[in-house]
């Protein structure tokens, strides 16, 4: 609805009174001013075409490397045994790496970024969307927090890490456990604390290995 009703005020003079809303017909009026009257829109849209031409390959190949790099952490977080498990606590390092695109490449990058993730993770692990709906919104709340309200450093990656960790474990707790009349207070004390705790240890590996990948991006194009 929002493109449709673009392309139509395109084609029309549209004013607010106290009525509302005006909206006029006015035909090709206005592509003709900016194709026939402005001097520099010509100029202006072949240097847009040429920045997309530049920028699109980088920022798809960017967006793979983040892409593989969450594989592979839910890889490391779905296979038992491949990495130590201290008093039974599991890496949960997908969630971390949402966390940290977020921060680096706000909150659009983190919210699809982390559906591909929670896909991943609901996929192999059988577990009915969940994931995907939480990684989803943990990854868009820590982009526009960053972008709009706190810095970015290792510090606030750590406090995020924690409370999107807690949030995370929480839900699914009460989702798969709870729910299903099991009791399960124990195994948040047993397994999920110790997880998160486990898991926030590694924030900064991959805080620094978020903004390592993030600084290949030239300037010119984050702007």
């Amino acid at each position: 609805m929002p493109l449709i009703s673009s392309i139509r005020y395109s084609f029309s003079n549209v004013s607010i009174d106290a009525d509302g809303i005006s909206v006029k017909f006015a035909g090709l009026k206005y592509y003709k001013e900016i194709l026939f009257s402005d001097p520099n829109y010509l100029d202006n849209l072949r240097d847009s075409i040429g920045n997309l031409i530049y920028t699109l390959p980088i920022i798809l190949s960017l967006s793979l490397i983040f892409a593989v790099l969450l594989i592979f952490c839910a890889v490391i977080q779905n296979t038992p045994g491949l990495l130590p498990e201290p008093f039974g606590a599991h890496q949960l390092a997908v969630t971390v790496m949402v966390v940290c695109i977020a921060m680096f490449e706000r909150e659009t990058a983190g919210m699809l970024l982390g559906l591909l993730a929670g896909v991943v993770l609901d996929v192999t692990g059988g577990t009915q969307g969940i994931n995907a709906i939480l990684l989803t919104v943990i990854g868009l709340v820590c982009g526009m927090l960053v972008n709009n309200m706190i810095r970015n450093n290792i510090v606030t990656a750590l406090i995020f890490s924690a409370l999107a960790l807690l949030v995370h474990t929480f839900v699914y707790w009460i989702v798969f456990v709870a729910a299903a009349g099991v009791h399960g207070g124990r195994l948040l004390l047993t397994f999920c604390l110790p997880s998160v705790l486990y898991t926030v240890i590694f924030t900064p590996l991959w805080f620094l290995i978020t903004r390592g990948i993030s600084r290949l991006l030239p300037s010119e194009v984050k702007r």
